[in-house]
């Protein structure tokens, strides 16, 4: 936050610059990720945000906290979400969620958060050591969603249940045909909770709806280790984004016309992965290398990993420009050793998995790539993986002219992100000792 929140965390007229990350109390100068499990000025941004998207329209958004009325939303809605109890909403469209508790036959839990008990039309979560009354405030307060799209969530879910003329089936699995409408994550969660195996046929490929703000999709990556520059050059493209309903991060994969294609998303507050139904993985998710021209991919097995070579090859990138420094002199050796291979302008492509589906679908796109580099996982599964696309890529004739090269991760590390948390923790510590050495010397 800006200057004033030194002494006072929330004043009156915050502005979004005042949120920048590199302002924080919690920031550091290494490029580190955020030491915390969430942004602790999510509420905060999003009320500048609103406040500035007002004053551009002429305007005057009263405080998210009191209650007033927003661009988005009238004093009615508002109304009738904070009408919602929690144990109502979750019958309405989680009833997944719900587990019938063995201490009273009013009372449940849910699957996600075992610890959060709903009784007498009251909640507590234990773990977090706090409680409610609403739906509104079990999504701001443990699903961290903002206000306008808590609002938007709920009455979505109103909206949804009085046009079927019926409240959802309390048995989530009743049918396959219940599911139409629901997303992903409800489905696949509803699904394997009841053993059942054999998934409906998919329907048409739609994107979960997009949150207002990426708050907790841009803290997770952070604490991934990536690169705030990579997140944003993703976000910018479009290429990745935050859902509404569960904050999910979504990673989308487009077709050579740039049209929405594939999408897979990670949890993230939970080990939740699921691909959108409907994907294709012919068109999984990739990003392209600064030079468009290059005849380079790099492959990989999941989004994650992607990024985080990524952000290895900028450490890289960084620390050699500025080579004459003895704090980069180390960090340049230390990504060195780290990183298997280094492609300034490569391609990167996420299988998704270890499918062959998405790489042959890339090269039959893109017939002038000439070197790929195979960063699978170092188990067995990956480097199964590995061997298997090498000799697939050998035997057809359109790829002879490819030559492929098989680079898993190094030093013990089982995938690239590994790597990139194992390098960030050196570097830091190689700091901490530099900075240690200096100030010694100092005094």
């Amino acid at each position: 936050m800006g200057q004033n929140t030194r002494i006072i965390n929330k004043f009156e007229y915050w502005s979004v610059d005042d949120c920048d990350c590199s302002l924080c109390v919690h920031h550091t100068e290494n490029d580190s990720p955020c030491p915390l499990d969430a942004c602790c000025i999510t509420d905060i941004k999003a009320e500048a945000i609103l406040r500035e998207v007002s004053a551009e329209n002429k305007l005057a958004a009263a405080s998210v906290k009191g209650g007033g009325v927003l661009p988005w939303l009238d004093a009615e809605q508002i109304k009738k979400a904070k009408e919602v109890d929690l144990l109502t909403y979750l019958q309405e469209s989680e009833p997944h969620e719900l587990v019938k508790s063995k201490y009273g036959t009013d009372e449940y839990r849910t699957r996600t958060n075992s610890s959060l008990v709903i009784s007498k039309g009251l909640w507590r979560w234990n773990k977090g050591g706090f409680g409610g009354k609403t739906a509104l405030d079990f999504l701001i307060k443990v699903r961290g969603m903002n206000f306008v799209d808590a609002v938007k969530t709920i009455l979505d879910t109103r909206d949804a249940v009085a046009s079927q003329g019926a409240v959802a089936p309390s048995s989530p699995c009743a049918s396959f045909a219940s599911y139409a409408s629901s997303s992903p994550a409800d489905c696949a969660y509803a699904l394997l909770g009841e053993g059942i195996t054999q998934m409906p046929l998919k329907a048409g490929f739609k994107l979960p709806d997009t949150a207002l703000l990426p708050a907790n999709a841009v803290s997770y990556l952070q604490k991934r280790g990536i690169s705030p520059e990579i997140i944003n050059r993703c976000l910018a493209k479009g290429l990745l984004y935050e859902s509404r309903k569960h904050q999910n991060v979504i990673f989308v994969g487009r077709d050579e016309n740039g049209n929405e294609r594939f999408a897979c998303q990670r949890g993230t507050k939970d080990d939740f992965k699921a691909d959108v139904s409907g994907s294709d993985k012919h068109y999984s998710f990739s990003l392209s290398g600064e030079n468009p021209d290059s005849r380079q991919l790099m492959v990989f097995e999941s989004p994650i990993d992607l990024l985080s070579h990524a952000t290895l090859q900028q450490k890289r990138n960084l620390s050699s420009s500025f080579g004459g420094a003895s704090d980069s002199k180390l960090d340049s050796a230390t990504i060195t050793d780290s990183i298997s291979v280094s492609v300034p302008d490569a391609h990167r492509l996420s299988l998704g998995g270890t499918s062959d589906v998405a790489i042959i679908a890339y090269l039959e796109r893109n017939p002038a790539i000439e070197q790929i580099y195979l960063c699978l996982d170092a188990d067995e599964a990956g480097q199964t993986a590995a061997r298997k696309i090498t000799d697939k890529l050998a035997t057809d004739s359109r790829f002879k002219h490819i030559s492929v090269f098989n680079c898993p991760p190094q030093n013990g590390a089982k995938d690239y992100n590994e790597v990139l948390l194992s390098t960030i923790s050196a570097e830091r510590k190689y700091k901490q000792k530099t900075t240690s050495r200096r100030n010694e010397a100092v005094i």
